[in-house]
């Protein structure tokens, strides 16, 4: 048996190898870690990001979809948690498009607990991913979530319109599109903030665990 995280993996290797014996059994997580009590209109103007500062995650086209937005306008910010090579470029770019007072690079956090649990979005911009563990984690977390429908992951934790919205890849204006379509629409966000936890508790650390037992059974 193949084990992949993913469902778009599992038809990949299907397509590229003719396997039928693979399994999907996603990353788990621990709910009760992430589970908040925080009313949804105690949530902040923040839009947080969470990943490594590298050419994957493609954190300059999140500020310049932040930048484009009327994020700022409306009195929101972004905090970018994370270090990288690519530090000191996106802060140039920060610089560049005149955000500096908008758009922040908070380096790593230990605990990401309270950055999420105070956020009012949550975006992830990555060209590709193995399994976004932190849009997860925003999910359960009750925050608002806009993703790029890269491979692979976000298409298994966001039905589009449900409980967070897609965008296509690498598209600056989209996202600044749906950036914007969640800072307008008060009800959509709410909406989202009450399915996301519920849409990932599938992926509960005691869920996942009977997966494997399951399959080696």
């Amino acid at each position: 048996v193949l084990v992949v995280q993913t469902t778009k993996a599992q038809k990949f290797y299907q397509d590229r190898l003719g396997l039928s014996n693979i399994a999907v059994v996603p990353n788990p997580i621990i709910l009760e870690k992430f589970s908040s009590n925080r009313l949804f209109t105690d949530r902040g103007r923040t839009i947080v990001n969470i990943g490594r500062l590298t050419e994957e995650k493609c954190h300059g086209l999140l500020i310049e979809s932040f930048a484009t937005s009327r994020a700022r306008d409306l009195g929101w910010r972004l905090n970018i948690i994370g270090e990288g090579p690519l530090r000191m470029a996106l802060q140039e770019k920060i610089d560049q498009l005149r955000v500096g007072e908008y758009v922040f690079l908070l380096g790593n956090k230990q605990d990401v607990s309270p950055y999420l649990n105070q956020a009012g979005i949550y975006v992830l911009s990555s060209r590709y991913e193995g399994f976004p563990n932190a849009l997860m984690e925003a999910l359960a977390s009750g925050v608002p979530c806009v993703s790029t429908d890269c491979d692979n992951g976000p298409s298994d934790l966001i039905q589009h319109g449900e409980n967070g919205l897609l965008v296509p890849t690498g598209d600056i204006d989209k996202m600044s599109q749906a950036i914007n379509v969640l800072i307008d629409d008060v009800l959509m966000r709410e909406r989202f903030s009450e399915a996301g936890p519920v849409s990932v508790k599938k992926f509960d650390y005691k869920v996942i665990m009977k997966k494997w037992v399951d399959l080696l059974d």
